[in-house]
């Protein structure tokens, strides 16, 4: 496992491992970044994990944002290549493949997510509507000898 130094949270030195910073919540990331400005080697490395875990968060939440996420890496990136008089982006990480790489996992985990959660209330309905076949119907769900004798199908 690859580890790494840098400051915590708290200003001292946290050491932390590539595979903890692969799965570490956006706003996390986004604070140990805030407590790492002052070094550039340290910002270009978080930034690579903040977008994956941004992508991965905001393409979870719909299949648009999830599509826009696979996309959004590569615009990102070129955007960044840019000349910054020309696009006013003021980012404060220089950009990388490693940071297109990371930001493109993001958007693939947050689509998967999207479809896990999807499958899973799906499961669960389907569940449901075999467990209690009539919860679904209005009024009276009885049906009588007699009714069904009657009732047209």
């Amino acid at each position: 496992m690859t580890t790494i130094t840098i400051n915590g949270l708290d200003g001292k030195p946290l050491t932390i491992g590539q595979d903890e910073l692969e799965v570490m919540p956006f706003l996390k990331l986004q604070d140990l970044r805030k407590a790492n400005e002052h070094n550039q080697e340290h910002q270009d490395l978080l930034s690579n994990y903040e977008h994956r875990a941004f992508l991965r968060e905001w393409g979870k939440e719909s299949p648009v944002q999830a599509m826009a996420a696979m996309v959004a890496p590569s615009l990102y990136y070129v955007d960044k290549k840019l000349p910054k008089a020309l696009t006013g982006n003021k980012s404060r990480s220089n950009p990388s493949l490693e940071q297109l790489k990371q930001g493109t996992l993001g958007g693939l985990e947050g689509m998967g997510g999207y479809l896990t959660d999807k499958k899973d209330q799906l499961a669960s309905a389907i569940g449901s509507a075999f467990s209690n076949p009539l919860s679904g119907l209005s009024g009276d769900t009885q049906v009588t000898q007699a009714d069904a004798k009657t009732r047209p199908v």
